[in-house]
């Protein structure tokens, strides 16, 4: 029973990452010559962003884990984790292959991933997580996304204003999911 929690977390990192690369290999194979545009950061930059992607998503993690009121080290390191992992749609960009920008940085990566999440794990604590890291790692991008990608790959640009409402909108997730936790767990002790 100890290792639930890590179960848990291999579960939602590989549904989360199986999402984001079909996500990105349909964008591959979709996007128009003219529209493959998307380039990897400067390897310089990629570890301080990792950095910055790990603590918010743990931080998003450890606020759902509070709101729960209980420690749950499945919230805390998938957070984390999932906030990066979104960056997994520039690894075509990585190996130079042709690619639309920030394929899985869309709403239709979103739905996607949370109602996949759901559907393999019967939790909605996993699928609102899910969609915590989606907004978290949103917030700390620059902020312009193919919001329908893969399907229509233009770009939509917000102004900085849009990334803390992303942020704040993450953590107001995690907080959600720390309560439907603290009902789930209140509701399973009554049985």
């Amino acid at each position: 029973m100890a290792l639930n929690w890590l179960r848990e977390t291999i579960t939602l990192t590989l549904v989360f990452s199986g999402v984001a690369l079909a996500i990105t290999w349909l964008g591959v194979i979709l996007v128009p010559p003219s529209e493959a545009q998307g380039v990897l950061r400067p390897t310089s930059e990629i570890p301080l962003k990792a950095l910055l992607l790990l603590t918010l998503g743990l931080s998003i993690g450890a606020a759902a884990s509070l709101a729960a009121r209980r420690l749950n080290l499945s919230f805390i390191v998938s957070g984390g984790i999932l906030t990066l992992l979104l960056d997994l749609d520039h690894l075509p960009s990585a190996f130079k292959i042709p690619q639309p920008i920030r394929p899985a940085h869309s709403i239709i990566f979103l739905i996607a991933v949370s109602a996949i999440v759901y559907l393999s794990t019967r939790k909605v604590t996993l699928a609102t997580l899910s969609a915590a890291a989606f907004f978290a790692h949103l917030g700390s991008d620059k902020s312009f996304y193919p919001l329908l990608s893969p399907i229509v790959f233009d770009i939509t640009t917000f102004g900085p204003e849009v990334s803390l409402s992303l942020v704040l909108l993450a953590y107001a997730l995690a907080f959600i999911t720390g309560q439907l936790e603290k009902k789930a767990l209140a509701t399973s002790s009554q049985h």
